[in-house]
């Protein structure tokens, strides 16, 4: 019988880019390959995107990572990614003990023909005391009644998504963004605007299907949430 002996390969947790430094470039590589911009090439990449633990059920990357390392250089959170500081050892409140859930709305329309606006995409009722601190959404729509033109800046600290990608032949848009303070808003906020013209005949209409793929609280929790979808109806 043959036996194959893996070599041993090292990889720094955080430094997704493999420079051999962890910097704020490294979460955008995070926050890149999950809006499908970027691929991560090598298993150490893979392995070290994701400094947060996710527990005995296997790591995944997702954008609470981005959030760690962001953090991480704020001088938040130590080398091995704990919580320094005020809120180390700190957490959130169990699901169940949240007053409701975080509600993830996507804003409707009605556009003439040719018409352009943007449509807002907000996070509000937060009720987790850490505040919103990453986010990350899909959101299916027709492409024969509406293209989308870009993905415009929210309110601040989530002025600008860290990343986002517009698919207007399969209707998709991908975005995200992480914030690295260790206390994030708790009030109503939008984070983001989709523009869009439309491109259909009138009463033509879309849903804006908005899914939920990651939010997490400051502290990198999860954040219980429901999503509200939206529509845009083309008018005569």
């Amino acid at each position: 019988m043959r036996s194959t002996t893996l070599a041993n390969v090292e990889y720094q947790r955080g430094d997704t880019s493999g420079d051999g430094t962890v910097s704020i470039v490294d979460a955008l590589c995070i926050a890149q390959y999950l809006a499908k911009s970027r691929q991560l090439d090598t298993m150490n990449a893979v392995n070290a995107a994701s400094p947060r633990h996710d527990g005995a059920s296997g790591d995944k990357i997702t954008i609470t990572d981005a959030l760690y390392i962001a953090q991480y250089k704020a001088l938040l959170r130590d080398d091995c990614f704990n919580l320094q500081g005020d809120k180390a050892g700190g957490g959130s409140p169990p699901a169940g003990q949240l007053d409701s859930d975080t509600i993830v709305e996507i804003g409707s329309a009605f556009l003439p023909p040719n018409g352009s606006t943007q449509i807002p995409i907000s996070v509000r009722d937060i009720a987790d005391p850490d505040g919103l601190g990453a986010y990350d959404f899909k959101v299916a729509l027709d492409p024969t009644i509406i293209r989308v033109d870009g993905v415009q800046a929210g309110q601040d600290p989530f002025s600008d998504p860290a990343a986002y990608t517009i698919d207007n032949t399969n209707g998709v848009v991908l975005l995200n963004d992480f914030y690295s303070a260790d206390q994030g808003p708790t009030t109503d906020i939008t984070v983001a605007y989709l523009a869009v013209t439309a491109i259909g005949n009138p009463w033509d209409a879309t849903d804006l299907d908005i899914t939920i793929t990651t939010l997490s609280d400051a502290l990198g929790d999860d954040m219980p949430a429901v999503d509200i979808d939206g529509f845009v109806c083309i008018t005569q």
